[in-house]
């Protein structure tokens, strides 16, 4: 799942850039890296979306968008992207389209696959007590250093990190199938929030 954590950190990061700088060519990329992203590991690619609808609204970024020709644009260059891929596989071997259908756009989330059952908190125990023991106190303190912060980026910034880590923590917590690796899509923005309150302690020296 690296290489999906790369690119669902690039795309989420790129949407943010879009909402904050107001250039094109930053929703064109988001598009394009969320496309590489689900051809990386289907759906999942997509898991960010609704923490990013979330920021748009929360951010007054929604209707905007909806409003912006380029927005719809970069939708379609998803698509074709990612048909480019499907079709033809779907080609090749009849049945692939359902095969994906069954197993990640329902199966895996409505159904425990292969005995992996696990409780609610699963991925929060992983965290606490072993890919992220030494930090994990640290993501709060960050992201509330960030959002009261009286500069506006990284409040901003904070708002976004925070809905990526709460929203896909949910998401994964609520599918009924979890394994271990599941989760490695949130640690850079967890490692974000890390960055807040050492940035926030370096600052304080510094000032002294």
């Amino acid at each position: 799942d690296a290489l999906l954590t790369l690119f669902t950190t690039m795309s989420s990061l790129l949407f943010f850039t879009y909402c904050h700088k107001k250039q094109t060519k930053y929703l064109y990329l988001f598009f394009l890296v969320t496309a590489f992203a689900v051809l990386t590991k289907s759906v999942t690619g997509l898991l960010f979306a609704p923490a990013l609808v979330l920021f748009s609204i929360i951010d007054k970024q929604f209707l905007s968008l909806l409003k912006n020709k380029h927005f719809y644009l970069g939708i379609l260059v998803f698509i074709l992207i990612v048909a480019a891929y499907y079709i033809p596989r779907e080609i090749i071997s009849p049945g692939y389209l359902q095969a994906v259908q069954e197993n990640e756009l329902g199966g895996r989330y409505l159904t425990a696959l292969e005995d992996h059952n696990e409780g609610f908190w699963f991925y929060l125990n992983n965290l606490i007590n072993y890919q992220y023991s030494y930090w994990i106190i640290l993501v709060p303190v960050g992201l509330l250093v960030a959002l009261t912060s009286k500069n506006q980026l990284k409040k901003k910034l904070g708002i976004f990190t925070l809905l990526m880590i709460v929203v896909f923590f949910l998401i994964i917590s609520t599918a009924k199938t979890k394994l271990v690796w599941y989760d490695i899509p949130l640690y850079p923005f967890m490692a974000i929030s890390v960055a807040f309150f050492i940035h926030f302690i370096i600052e304080t020296l510094e000032s002294k």
